[in-house]
């Protein structure tokens, strides 16, 4: 009988532990169940931007320059070349007043007909390094002033600018031809170096539009200012012609941020008058393109 009773119970006592749900089943009152937590995106770094300008100066280093007011347009960039450079003091000049910077010069003068000038690639020191520097060697004696290469570093994008001031005179044959063997030089200055990313840079006293920069463009290079009109040249009325330009191959140079610009140094920096800037500061505006040099170089 006792054994009866005792089966009973443990049959009874089976059943209800069978009932009971285990601990893994329990729903909190008020809580729901933790879900899966999302992959966290990859960070990606924040584009670490370098603003490269071009700037004919006019004859900086002979007579009167309003030297605070260049290099405070200078000091809103990272990189600038510099046309018309007639005299190292005058580039000495200009870095007395840009603390942290430093700066490339051509090593000697060029030039033809009793006329030269220099060549100069300021840059900021915290943000670019320079790597190399000559002028080109100029055996065939195609241009009347001798192009510059500077070549240089932000972070791990490096790059080689060439600078031109091509011949003005009057006739614009000599112009074209000096443009269009800027093809070729670039062709030899690239097979020499291993260099993908060349920017061809200066006043170059032609428009945008003249037929020569098919030397350039048969190449890949692509005005950087498409196919907008960049007044730069600056007379007593306004913004002239479209003279300073910035060439490079977008396919090589993916750093380049699509964008090309004139400063306005009449409005910003000479109270809007055109014919005060051109004699106190330069007859030319800078032009200036950004560049991401935040991630890793693509050669």
């Amino acid at each position: 009988m006792r054994s009866a009773r005792l089966a009973v119970l443990l049959a009874f006592a089976a059943v209800a532990l069978s009932a009971c749900p285990g601990p893994s089943t329990v729903a909190t009152p008020g809580r729901r169940p933790p879900r899966a937590r999302p992959r966290t995106p990859p960070v990606r770094p924040a584009p670490r931007l370098i603003h490269l300008a071009s700037w004919n100066l006019k004859r900086l280093g002979h007579g009167t320059k309003r030297f605070d007011l260049a290099a405070r347009v200078i000091a809103q960039q990272d990189v600038v070349a510099l046309e018309e450079v007639m005299t190292p003091g005058g580039v000495d000049e200009l870095l007395r007043r840009l603390p942290g910077w430093g700066a490339l010069v051509s090593p000697a003068p060029v030039g033809r007909a009793g006329y030269s000038e220099l060549y100069a690639v300021l840059y900021r020191k915290d943000a670019v390094r320079p790597l190399d520097s000559f002028t080109v060697d100029d055996a065939r004696d195609e241009f009347a002033r001798e192009p510059f290469v500077a070549c240089l570093a932000a972070g791990a994008f490096d790059f080689c600018t060439v600078v031109i001031h091509v011949v003005f005179g009057g006739t614009v044959g000599p112009r074209d031809a000096e443009i269009a063997a800027l093809g070729p030089l670039v062709d030899r200055l690239a097979s020499r170096s291993g260099e993908r990313d060349w920017l061809i840079i200066g006043d170059f006293n032609r428009p945008a539009s003249a037929r020569s920069f098919s030397a350039l463009t048969s190449r890949g290079f692509a005005m950087a200012t498409g196919d907008r009109l960049l007044l730069t040249s600056i007379a007593s009325g306004g913004y002239r012609s479209d003279y300073d330009h910035l060439l490079l191959r977008p396919a090589n140079t993916r750093e380049w941020r699509s964008d090309c610009d004139r400063i306005d140094i009449v409005a910003d920096d000479c109270g809007g008058d055109y014919a005060a800037c051109a004699r106190d500061l330069s007859d030319h505006a800078p032009i200036r393109a950004t560049f991401d040099a935040s991630g890793p170089d693509d050669d």
